[in-house]
């Protein structure tokens, strides 16, 4: 029987495993790391300017600087002179003090004096002007944002050192495919290093109940999550030994692609246990990873994507929860899978939206906004 048929009463409804989730997600304690170490996490607090940036008018091209003032009506027929030589800058040299434009190398004559200079010029012109990126006290970050190259070179532009930064520790535990493969857990770990959690991989000897709980304590670590191993199956039992190892441990998730998803906690610790199958593991990922690391981090709410029209309708099981993929086209998002997803599926999908277990689908021609599938 298909998960979308096992609409089984039995089943723990998505919104409750995400309340349980979050009660054992609370942020993480931010701790101060120097820039280059903070691309690995998410601002603790605001970042604030402590001077403006740029400190002074810097040339924003190769040229000379010259007051735009001595060009008024200049141009090749009645070139502006000058009695001093103007000054050569390069690109992002701070401009001399009266100076307020960069001209091209080009439209100066230097065989002077006087030194002739064939355009006009307006004030900033081939220029960044003071504060143009940040004025004094204003916030460079927002607590919440997520670092990235880019901020660390914007931080150390305004010689900023240190930052509080959270970051979540999390143990992976890759329980093998029968077949000994782990594609499924090798996606998870990539979906979760593109998050910016410090990740803590460990692959299973095998699919033994002892091998799988030798794995579970989840000191050190703020979210522990495992893959493969959650069904019924005679080889399956990763939930024997998270019931084992750990409590209050709910197996079967109204989700429509992983209903053998576990959720339960190991020394206070959340634990969630995904199928190894691949759609299963993404929709616990998209409905229950994804929060629970923006939790722990305290990190800004993804920003929905543009609002478009369904291309066609969907269809969704009273009592279940369903992950829809969506694909953005010219006549608006297509839902490129209900129900069971494949990985060539997902890697065309722009975005997503779930289907509450309230609902019984979407009409085609419906307005949505779905959430970015990857990001942040």
């Amino acid at each position: 029987m298909s998960d979308r048929q096992k609409t089984d009463s039995r089943l723990l409804m998505l919104e409750r495993a995400a309340e349980r989730l979050a009660v054992l997600c609370p942020p993480v304690c931010p701790c101060l790391l120097e820039l280059e170490k903070c691309v690995e996490g998410f601002v603790a607090r605001d970042v604030f300017a402590t001077q403006c940036l740029p400190a002074a008018d810097v040339a924003a091209r190769d040229g000379f600087a010259v007051s735009s003032l001595d060009l008024i009506g200049a141009s090749s027929f009645c070139p502006a002179l000058l009695k001093a030589a103007p000054q050569r800058v390069s690109v992002g040299q701070a401009l001399p003090d009266g100076f307020d434009c960069v001209i091209d190398t080009g439209c100066v004559d230097l065989s002077g004096p006087p030194f002739a200079i064939s355009v006009e010029a307006h004030p900033g012109e081939g220029a960044r002007r003071i504060g143009s990126d940040a004025s004094a006290g204003s916030v460079l970050m927002l607590a919440g944002m997520r670092f990235s190259a880019a901020a660390v070179t914007l931080l150390q532009m305004a010689r900023i050192e240190t930052v509080a930064v959270r970051r979540a520790l999390v143990r992976l535990v890759i329980v093998p495919a029968v077949d000994g493969a782990s594609h499924t857990g090798e996606l998870i770990a990539a979906l979760m290093q593109e998050t910016g959690a410090v990740l803590e991989r460990v692959v299973c000897a095998s699919r033994n109940r002892d091998d799988v709980a030798l794995h579970l304590p989840a000191a050190g670590c703020d979210l522990l999550i495992t893959i493969g191993g959650t069904g019924t199956g005679p080889d399956d039992h990763t939930v024997e030994a998270l019931r084992e190892a750990g409590e209050n441990v709910a197996h079967g998730l109204a989700l429509s692609q992983g209903s053998t998803i576990a959720i339960g906690e190991v020394r206070s610790k959340p634990v969630i246990c995904l199928p190894g199958r691949f759609d299963g593991a993404l929709a616990g990922w998209i409905a229950l990873v994804m929060p629970a690391l923006q939790s722990l981090c305290f990190a800004r709410p993804a920003v929905e994507l543009e609002s478009a029209p369904l291309t066609r309708k969907i269809t969704s099981a009273a009592g279940m929860t369903d992950v829809v993929l969506l694909e953005r086209t010219q006549a608006g998002w297509a839902p490129s899978a209900c129900g069971e997803m494949s990985l060539a599926q997902a890697l065309r999908a722009d975005g997503y939206l779930l289907v509450s277990s309230g609902s019984e689908g979407l009409a085609e021609g419906a307005l949505v906004r779905p959430l970015p599938l990857r990001g942040g």
